[in-house]
Order: structure tokens, then C-alpha cells, then sequence
């Protein structure tokens, strides 16, 4: 496994500790403004959804035009497997290509039209890092509604779980080097 393959499974492991959070509070906290890139918990989570969606069709010879979250209901129930899906989808891909593809260019038009080459390893690496930044501001926005229950989303935690439970040392030093 490498650097990519681990920052997929990572994402899926931090999406999922949060979202497990958002049933175990009141509704009403979702669409609560609070100062941020986005407002409430719902379009940041949207923001999240409509990123790693984007970037997984792009990785898949697609270029969308608009953001996926457009097509959604307006309530938040029953959002968070379509998250979680879309990150697993992300992991099961990037965990299915050979070391060459990681090189290959990723060939995408942005929202606005404009044509860009990117190597897929970079995709992978700019979209896990994009949800780690914009999780960072859902714990911030759920500190301002008063939560406290949080689980570690940090990547040191996933990494000493995984090695403590399922890695091999030769597996560590395939990811790590």
C-alpha cells in the first residue's frame, strides 16, 4: 500500500467518526449559522460531498458542470451515506490502480469549463487533504454549538490504529518508505 491508498482509507475513517456525531444531536444544529467558509454544518458537509464527488468523477474520465449537493433534498436526514459512499468509492479506486497510474494525467474540465491536466496522485492528495481542512471547520462550528463529544480525526490516530490492529511491518514500510 502506498502514501495515496492510505489517505483514501483515512478519509473514509474520519468522514465516517463525524458524520456518526451528527444523529446523536438535536436537528436543528445542522442549519444553526455560525462565522465560517460556510455557514451551518449542512453545506459545509455539502462543500465536502460535492468535493470528493467532483473529484472522483474527474478521476473517472468525467467532468461534471455543476455541484452535485444542487440535486439534493433540502434536509439533512439520510445525507450521510451519501458521503460516506462517495468517499468509499474514492478508496475502492485509488486501492484498485497500479503504481503507474498515480503518474498518469488526470484530464478534466473545472466548473467553469477550463481544461487542466493533473496527476492522479495529486488528485487523490489535494482532494483527502480538502476534507481534512473543511472537517477541521465542522468540529469548529460544532464547538460553537456547544458540542464536546468528539472522536480524533488526526491521521497519527488512524495510522496507530491500523498498525496496532492490521499492519504488517512490511506493510508500514511499503506506505511509509
Amino acid at each position: 500500500m502506498d502514501q495515496h491508498r492510505a489517505l483514501t482509507q483515512y478519509n473514509v475513517w474520519a468522514n465516517s467518526r463525524l458524520l456518526d456525531l451528527i444523529g446523536s444531536h438535536p436537528a436543528e444544529y445542522i442549519d444553526r449559522e455560525m462565522p465560517g467558509s460556510f455557514p451551518t454544518l449542512r453545506l459545509t458537509w455539502y462543500h465536502i460531498w460535492d468535493a470528493e464527488t467532483i473529484w472522483l468523477k474527474r478521476l473517472k474520465g468525467h467532468s461534471p458542470d455543476s455541484w452535485p449537493s444542487r440535486d439534493l433534498p433540502a434536509d439533512f436526514v439520510g445525507f450521510e451515506p451519501y458521503l460516506l459512499q462517495t468517499s468509499e468509492e474514492l478508496r475502492d479506486l485509488v486501492c484498485s490502480q497500479e503504481p503507474g497510474w498515480f503518474s498518469a494525467r488526470c484530464v478534466y474540465r473545472t466548473l467553469d469549463g477550463k481544461t487542466h491536466q493533473t496527476p492522479n496522485g495529486v488528485v487523490v492528495q489535494h482532494v483527502t487533504n480538502h476534507s481534512t481542512f473543511h472537517r477541521g471547520q465542522v468540529l469548529t462550528i460544532m464547538r460553537h454549538l456547544g458540542w464536546s463529544d468528539f472522536p480524533s480525526t488526526d491521521f497519527i490516530r488512524w495510522h496507530r490504529d491500523r498498525e496496532k490492529d492490521t499492519l504488517t511491518a512490511g506493510e508500514l514500510r511499503d506506505i511509509y518508505g
